[in-house]
């Protein structure tokens, strides 16, 4: 019966383990240099690099192109067909790198840290680059892909060109010249926060020590997705397949973080969960502290949900990204849920308990009605990914497996639009 049960969910492109790799090469990378002189620009670059050199690895061990002879093309034809790609990806680079000296959002101080590390990595990309994709053509055969077309394009060859393609190409540097910014950032606050002071954990009460604990897990989570924005590579199955390109799926994720996150959750919605800090900095704590064992138990789930957060977040490896398909997750929490971080971030944001926080009763219900909304964007978040990996037929399987057999399957016949297939047959409908 249970083997009967598991027919039709399609293998997936990552093993449950990763999120172990990717946790260990973070902590033994950092206990290593971070008692360095370096700063910790320097210091998280470092950690995204092992990262990125260990997950990588791992992905090329797996892949399916080492158990396949070489394709018979010479090292100088594939050569000439690696400096058509290089110079695609070079020009794709140099748009985000023009984007992010010109746009004022970047000159704030939140932002060095990108810069710092641009001026450390940068004169190594194109050699970089270039030694991969051509041992890339080499081992694997000739693709003319995204990259080969936006070089066609570079190099005014536009009579060869497939304007689709360099679309889902530029679209795809978007998506690095948007998130990797964010993130990146994030990792070097992080490490910032706790360097030096991890000792702290074992002599703190266990409020403090709380918050020192939440600070390291987002660390781990950022040095996890952040190498999936700067790498991808057909090398190791990382590479993006196909890039949203409907202005309302752009719109609802873009709502999701900053700068537009500050527009809609603090003014729009006027709805501020507390996400970074400690949780006795949450407004029911004021509450709740006469009763310690409940803030304990509080606390503990607060932990749990950050752990489950970043297990799903980190077993895409070298896949983390958005808007994007860049292979298909069923195994680790995807095997339970089909949107794990997404419901854990709701979630989270339930701990802050919106019905306690409010000045009086009424404000409280109105709080709670803004989590709600909330929530109601992230499920539109949901609606936009599924549409895009709907040309995917193992997602597709995945997703209508995950219909009969999914922790929250048995809402669907409650609530139909939870349900894939029901949104399948409307998009099929419109022609989608």
């Amino acid at each position: 019966m249970k083997a009967a049960k598991k027919k039709g969910l399609p293998k997936s492109c990552v093993r449950w383990t990763d999120p172990l790799v990717n946790a260990g090469t973070a902590i033994l990378a950092y206990i290593l240099f971070r008692n360095a002189d370096i700063s910790n620009t320097a210091l998280a670059l470092i950690v995204c690099i092992a990262v990125t050199l260990a997950v990588g690895a791992v992905e090329i061990r797996r892949a399916p192109w080492l158990r396949k002879p070489r394709p018979n093309i010479s090292l100088e034809l594939a050569a000439r067909r690696a400096l058509i790609k290089w110079a695609g990806v070079m020009a794709g680079l140099a748009c985000i790198l023009v984007a992010w000296a010109m746009l004022p959002e970047y000159r704030q101080i939140g932002y060095h840290p990108l810069f710092e590390a641009m001026h450390m990595v940068l004169p190594y990309v194109p050699f970089v680059a270039a030694g991969l994709l051509v041992f890339t053509e080499w081992r694997m055969g000739p693709l003319q892909d995204h990259s080969w077309h936006m070089g066609q394009l570079a190099l005014g060859r536009w009579q060869e060109v497939d304007w689709s393609a360099v679309r889902n190409g530029l679209l795809g540097w978007l998506v690095r010249g948007f998130f990797l910014p964010l993130n990146f950032c994030a990792l070097v606050t992080f490490i910032g926060r706790f360097r030096g002071m991890e000792a702290d954990i074992f002599n703190s009460p266990w409020p403090q020590a709380h918050g020192f604990i939440v600070l390291m897990i987002s660390a781990l989570l950022a040095a996890a997705i952040v190498p999936g924005y700067f790498f991808g590579a057909r090398l190791a199955g990382t590479d993006i397949r196909k890039v949203d390109h409907s202005w309302f799926g752009w719109a609802v994720t873009m709502a999701c973080y900053p700068p537009l996150s500050g527009a809609v959750f603090l003014q729009w919605l006027d709805f501020s969960p507390s996400g970074d800090g400690p949780f006795w900095s949450l407004p029911w704590y004021e509450t709740l502290k006469g009763f310690p064992a409940l803030v304990w138990v509080l606390g503990a789930i607060i932990l749990l949900i950050e752990l489950i957060h970043y297990w799903g977040e980190s077993v895409f490896g070298l896949r983390a990204s958005n808007l994007s398909n860049r292979g298909i997750i069923t195994n680790g929490p995807y095997r339970y849920c089909k949107h794990p971080v997404y419901f854990i971030k709701c979630v989270g944001w339930l701990m802050w308990l919106p019905f306690l926080s409010g000045e009086t009763f009424w404000d409280g219900i109105r709080l709670t009605i803004l989590w709600a909304c909330v929530c109601g964007i992230y499920y539109m978040r949901c609606w936009i990914e599924e549409k895009l990996l709907s040309d995917d037929k193992d997602y597709v399987a995945y997703a209508l497996w995950m219909d009969k057999n999914g922790w929250f399957s048995k809402l669907n016949k409650y609530l139909p639009f939870l349900s894939y297939e029901w949104k399948l047959k409307r998009w099929k409908a419109q022609g989608a």
